[in-house]
């Protein structure tokens, strides 16, 4: 080798050594903290006070043309999060007197006159529980986590005509209420 490669190696066996040497001897502070993080997906709870066991909201017995008939209930939202609006879904099923399914459009003759949510009236006109079975109904909008409850009231009319009606006597209406909750999309 050349005294030229041998002192250059020498200096980097050296440089090496002291790189080394002072590695081992480096000191410094270091402090740490450990966390532990959760992540809760909130909640979307719909309630509907004065519900039975059997959940069934209202029930109206003996009914005649003519007659008129309300309820009050109230909607809840029990959840922790805002609910954008809460629609009526509606489905029913018309039975006969023998309690046997029938098509006699006897949930033509029963009218939906109105419906208020806390006293303000959100029908533009009255529909029958056959439309309505048609037509989505937004009953509130932007219905805040720790709003009061909304009130709601529904009025109904066994329609009268001029004509019998003697084919509806003993018939009934299964009347089956989704109410659904969506979220706010903010």
């Amino acid at each position: 080798m050349a005294m030229k490669e041998k002192l250059g190696m020498s200096m980097l066996i050296g440089v090496l050594g002291i790189v080394l040497v002072s590695g081992g001897t480096f000191a410094y502070f270091t402090d740490s903290i450990l966390t532990n993080n959760n992540v809760t997906a909130g909640t979307l709870d719909l309630g509907v006070t004065n519900i039975n066991d059997e959940g069934i909201l209202f029930e109206f017995e003996n009914k005649k043309p003519g007659d008129t008939f309300d309820y009050t209930f109230s909607l809840r939202n029990q959840g922790s999060l805002d609910i954008k609006n809460v629609t009526l879904y509606s489905e029913n099923t018309v039975r006969n007197k023998n309690g046997e399914v029938t098509d006699n459009d006897f949930d033509k003759q029963i009218l939906l006159t109105s419906v208020k949510v806390n006293d303000e009236e959100i029908m533009e006109e009255a529909v029958t529980l056959a439309e309505l079975q048609d037509n989505e109904m937004i009953l509130i909008e932007n219905f805040g986590s720790g709003d009061e409850d909304a009130a709601v009231y529904v009025e109904f009319e066994f329609i009268k005509t001029d004509k019998s009606q003697n084919k509806y006597q003993g018939n009934s209406i299964e009347l089956e209420w989704t109410f659904e909750a969506i979220q706010t999309e903010d």
